[in-house]
């Protein structure tokens, strides 16, 4: 399943919402600084230390506002995470891996593929985001084991800003954390849980998306 075109969907948002669907109604604990309800830590989220600004400051907020534990993995001298040491940090209660495929800053190309057959050996979903590297580096979902991708359409895909995608694999489940309009079904009062409607909330941006349609056929 893929959504594109309503807007760039960061890997924080997809993290966000893959949490959000293994504990939706988790236990409360007296709410945070901002007056908003604090979740107890039930998940475990490996990542890798060097990702975007954008993801960094969304798994600090998980671990301030919702409580949930987040284990950054350093990379070695050359950049690169090592899988084992990823591996390493496994724990009974890890449910997601989330790494930067590459590099905005120094460019190194994650081992994802090594990555991603220790997390399906221990059923731990895998993430990864491809800002920097879909429509420049092949990526190989099957091969890869890979069961989330987020990318931007505005980089290596010549697409416009504001376009993007998540692609999720088939039996991995996602939870949407917005609701809105989808533009059917509109007897339903509740958001609709069927894809791609689920992770769609509000007007999409259906210029966009066309624009970024005649890049990929330009490609």
């Amino acid at each position: 399943m893929l959504v594109v075109g309503e807007r760039r969907i960061a890997p924080s948002l997809a993290i966000l919402e893959y949490l959000e669907e293994k504990h939706p109604q988790p236990p409360l604990l007296p709410k945070d600084l901002y007056g908003r309800a604090r979740v107890r830590s039930l998940a475990l989220l490996v990542a890798c230390e060097i990702h975007p600004l954008n993801n960094l400051r969304t798994l600090n907020h998980l671990r301030r506002d919702r409580n949930v534990a987040v284990d950054f993995v350093p990379v070695e001298l050359d950049g690169r995470v090592d899988p084992d040491e990823i591996a390493a940090r496994f724990r009974p209660n890890t449910k997601l891996v989330a790494v930067n495929h590459g590099s905005n800053v120094i460019g190194t190309i994650q081992p994802v593929a090594e990555i991603g057959r220790r997390c399906r050996e221990r059923g731990i979903v895998f993430l990864i985001d491809a800002a920097q590297t879909a429509g420049v580096i092949p990526i190989d979902v099957e091969a890869m084991c890979v069961d989330l991708i987020a990318f931007t359409g505005h980089k290596s895909l010549l697409g416009p800003t504001g376009t993007g995608g998540l692609y999720v694999r088939d039996g991995v489940e996602a939870r949407s954390t917005r609701f809105g309009e989808t533009g059917v079904h509109s007897i339903h009062p509740y958001h609709l849980e069927e894809y791609p409607y689920r992770l769609v909330a509000g007007t999409g941006n259906v210029l966009g998306a066309a624009v970024l349609h005649f890049a990929l056929v330009y490609l």
